[in-house]
C-alpha cells in the first residue's frame, strides 16, 4: 500500500511540477516579450499583457475545469458580473450579507453552466443568509440578467437595460 501511496505521489509531483514550469516558462516569455515591448497605449499594454495572460487562462479552464465555452466568460470575469448582481442585492435589499447573496449568485451560475442544474433556492433551510429575498429569486430571472451582463460587457447595452428594468420592477 505504501508502495502504490508513493507512486501516486510520484505521478502528482511530476504533474504539478510540469505545470509549474510550463506557468514559470510562460512567465519568463511574457517577461522578455515586455522588455523588448513598448508600452505606450492602451491597446499595446492589452496585447503585450492582458491577451497572453487571457489565453493562458482560457487554455486552464478549458484542461483542467471544464470544456465548456459558457463557463470561460464567468470565470474570466466573475467580478464584473458580479459586481452587477451585488450592487442591485444592495440597492433593493441592502448590505446586510450582500456579498454572500451575490457569491452565492455567481457560484450558482457556475454550476448551472458546467453541469446544467437549474438555480433553485430553499428559504425553508436552516440558514437563509446568503440567499437574495426581493430580487434574483429564479433561475430564469438569474439567468436572464446574467446573460444581459455578458452582452453589456461586450458594449450591447440594449438586452441590459431591458433585464435591468425587468430585475428593478420584480424587486419593487
Amino acid at each position: 500500500m505504501a508502495l502504490e501511496n508513493d507512486k501516486i505521489k510520484e505521478v502528482l509531483n511530476g504533474m504539478l511540477g510540469s505545470i509549474e514550469q510550463d506557468n514559470i516558462d510562460l512567465y519568463s516569455k511574457l517577461i522578455e516579450e515586455r522588455g523588448n515591448m513598448k508600452i505606450d497605449d492602451c491597446e499595446s499594454f492589452y496585447f503585450s499583457l492582458i491577451y497572453p495572460h487571457s489565453k493562458f487562462l482560457k487554455g486552464l479552464i478549458r484542461s483542467e475545469i471544464c470544456k465548456n465555452d459558457k463557463v470561460d466568460f464567468l470565470l474570466l470575469h466573475s467580478r464584473f458580473v458580479e459586481n452587477h448582481f451585488l450592487k442591485l442585492i444592495v440597492e433593493k435589499e441592502g448590505s446586510a450579507c450582500s456579498a454572500d447573496k451575490s457569491r452565492t449568485i455567481i457560484n450558482r451560475i457556475f454550476k448551472f453552466l458546467k453541469t446544467g442544474e437549474k438555480i433553485e433556492w430553499n428559504y425553508e433551510g436552516e440558514y437563509t443568509f446568503h440567499l437574495p429575498k426581493k430580487l434574483f429569486k429564479t433561475h430564469d430571472e438569474i439567468i436572464d440578467f446574467y446573460e444581459a451582463v455578458k452582452h453589456v460587457y461586450y458594449g450591447n447595452y440594449k438586452q441590459y437595460i431591458e433585464a435591468l428594468k425587468n430585475v428593478l420592477q420584480s424587486g419593487a
